[in-house]
Parts: structure tokens; sequence; C-alpha cells
């Protein structure tokens, strides 16, 4: 296999468009930018980004995920740039070319294959048109062109480490397909669409609905489904801390309210404040005024979207930082005693109990125990009173979030 990978070598001649503006198809928007350049140096390590408009009075760089924007036009405040000009894709290449890997594949984050490619020029070419496209694998045995929008692709263990089997994020629904085959298919359709973040796919009926929100409104237990979200799947997590995927803005967890604390300086610290409180699951917090909400739902009791206002609950944390915590959170003859909210019988594992907490007003840590297949539901981090026992087993959520 040949494999390229398109990079920033930007000339001030042909590429650079001045008083022109990429308009619409943004990823996002950079401050305190100080030259085209660097916003266009800031477009190589995001994944989908293919152009930039800069302007050069304020400083702002907005990062864009087609090649011109939804719609180019002129704007005297404005310069833009498409990182496939200003690569040079164009020019020959050749077999010791330092940008094509042989024998090594950009395996995963794919767009679509392309067949019948002569080599992995014409491939990066069709690259070079495909919104979203920053890179590509070429097989030219079979002459078959994959174009992906990260830029090394995504490694297929991302994929498991994120997938939710038995898991529902109900509603924020953009749209539902039909005659999906999986959930590795289900989630590249969401790539191509507008605000789609995550998927929850029905292996039986084989549709796909595409989200909007991280845990689409409400996560939840469903045997019948399974999510993903984008986010965690294309490997964002070693590009972005785990608050980013997490925290939903301009949305408002809005009820279910514990109490208000005043005075936080940002969400992490209002998220400190949840693990600190008994029966706290999620918050709401309000950057202009510094106010942190914790809740003991969930997702609040109505959420909503809201401006101004910042949402976040500590299972998206734990589900993201599970797999590294659990061996320090799990707490192996151990009983949080006390502080029951709820108890459930005939419960097959420690994690089919945590899951049970998760929809459980309150709940923040379980004890399993696993001869009688007992797990039993807290509302406080370690219950009322922690202690060696042989039969138990124990964790908290708090722990698992690593917040």
């Amino acid at each position: 296999k040949q494999w390229y990978q398109r990079r920033v070598a930007i000339t001030a001649g042909k590429c650079k468009r001045d008083k022109y503006d990429f308009w619409g198809a943004d990823l996002t928007r950079l401050s305190n930018i100080g030259s085209l350049k660097e916003c266009a140096g800031k477009c190589d390590n995001v994944d989908r980004c293919v152009s930039v408009t800069y302007a050069p009075a304020s400083k702002y760089c907005w990062l864009k995920k087609r090649v011109e924007g939804l719609r180019g036009g002129y704007n005297a405040n404005v310069q833009s740039i498409n990182i496939a000009c200003a690569s040079g894709y164009g020019d020959k290449l050749n077999d010791n070319d330092i940008c094509v890997l042989k024998e090594y594949d950009y395996e995963g984050a794919d767009i679509r294959k392309l067949s019948g490619v002569s080599d992995i020029q014409s491939c990066l070419a069709n690259c070079a048109k495909e919104p979203g496209c920053k890179s590509v694998a070429f097989v030219p045995a079979r002459k078959d062109c994959w174009l992906k929008y990260k830029l090394y692709g995504a490694s297929p263990e991302n994929f498991e480490k994120c997938k939710r089997d038995k898991y529902d994020f109900w509603g924020a629904d953009l749209t539902r397909l039909s005659n999906i085959g999986s959930l590795k298919e289900c989630a590249g359709k969401c790539e191509n669409v507008d605000r789609c973040v995550s998927v929850t796919y029905a292996p039986a009926s084989k549709y796909c609905w595409l989200k909007k929100r991280v845990e689409g409104l409400r996560g939840g237990y469903n045997a019948n489904v399974q999510s993903i979200n984008i986010a965690c799947a294309s490997g964002y997590g070693s590009n972005l801390s785990s608050q980013d995927i997490c925290v939903l803005k301009n949305y408002d967890y809005e009820g279910a309210d514990i109490k208000k604390v005043s005075g936080i300086p940002n969400i992490h610290s209002c998220l400190q404040s949840c693990t600190k409180e008994p029966k706290c699951k999620s918050v709401a917090y309000v950057p202009s005024r510094k106010d942190c909400w914790l809740k003991y739902r969930i997702y609040g009791a109505s959420p909503k979207d809201k401006a101004g206002v910042e949402s976040a609950n500590l299972f998206c944390f734990a589900d993201k930082n599970k797999s590294q915590n659990q061996d320090k959170c799990v707490r192996k003859k151990f009983d949080f005693w006390g502080a029951d909210v709820e108890r459930f019988v005939n419960v097959g594992s420690l994690w089919d109990c945590y899951g049970k907490c998760r929809g459980r007003d309150n709940c923040v840590s379980v004890t399993y125990v696993a001869a009688a297949k007992h797990c039993y539901t807290k509302f406080k981090v370690e219950g009322d009173r922690p202690q060696s026992k042989d039969s138990c087993e124990s964790v908290n959520v708090a722990c698992l979030s690593g917040i």
C-alpha cells in the first residue's frame, strides 16, 4: 500500500485569496492568531479541516470543513486559503517521496472508497476535491483509494474502546437511516453530516440514528441497540481533554437541582464540587455569573438548549476514562455500606450493577455481591460506612470519571 498525508506548505502566490471569504462550513473559530500562515497551520491538526479564513484586524481564524466553505464571496476584511492548494498536492510524486509511506495503513476514519483510481497522485487529487478529506490510503493492486477525514486515519482500538453495547443515545436525532449493515457503517455516515457527533444503531432492524449531541438528550440501557460518539471513536481524546467531549455548551440540564454553588471559576471546578456532594450526578454551569448548579439526575429534569450555559455529567467522563481508571477504582472485597438508593436482584456483574446506577436519581456508587447477584445503588460516594467485606466489590462514578 501507499499512503500520503497532505502538509501545509503555503506559498503567498496562487493559493492565498485576499479579500475573499470561505463563508460557512465552520469547524471552530480561534482567537489571537497572528497571520494567515499561522491560521492555516492550525488546520493541520484538526480533523476534517481543509481550508481557513482569516481576519487580520480581529486576528480571528475560522477552520473549515469544505474547500471554499459553503459559499465563497468578496469580503474586504478577510483572507482565505485551502490546504489542498497550499500543500501542492498536484506536484509529481515519485516512489521515494518522503510523504508516501509504503507498507503502512492509515486505517479507519474513512469518508468513502473510490475504485479504479490509477495511482496515489490521482487518489490525492480526489482527496483535495472531497469535503473533509485530509489523507488517503491507496491499494495499487486493486486500484482502491480510501479518502480519510483524519491525518493518520483512526486506530481500530479506538472504535472498540468507545463502542457502547446495549446503550441508547436517546433523542437529539438529526435523521434516521435504513439498511445500514453495522455500527461502524452507521458511524461512517455521521462524518459527512453537519452537526453529527454520535450515533445509535439497531442491528436487528438495521436502523442508524445520527445525533447532534454526544449522548443524545439522555443515555440509557437498551438491549437492542449500540451507540458510539464520533469524538471518542475518532481519537479526539488524544488531542482534546475529556472535558471537550463531555461538556455541552449552550445547553442546560435544567431542574433536578441539589444546590447552587457560587464563585466557581470554570466547569471543571464545578464538576469537582459535584464529586464531593452526595447524590450529585451532573452539573449546569453559567460562566458569566460563575454559578455552578449541582444535579441529582444525569441530565437534569428538563434538558434543553440555552445560550450561556454549559452542562456535563460525571457518567460521560467515567465512560471515556473507565478503561484507564477501573483497576484503581474497583474496590475488591469492599462494601460501600449504607446510603442505599435501591437494591436489585439477579444482576450479572459489577458493571451491570453500575449500569443500574446511571439511570437512578441520586445514585453515585454501587456495591455488588457476586454470589447472590445482588446490586446495591448508593447516594454517597462510599456509602455511609465503607468497610472490608469478602463477598462484595464496589465502585463509584467520581473515581471512574477522573475528575
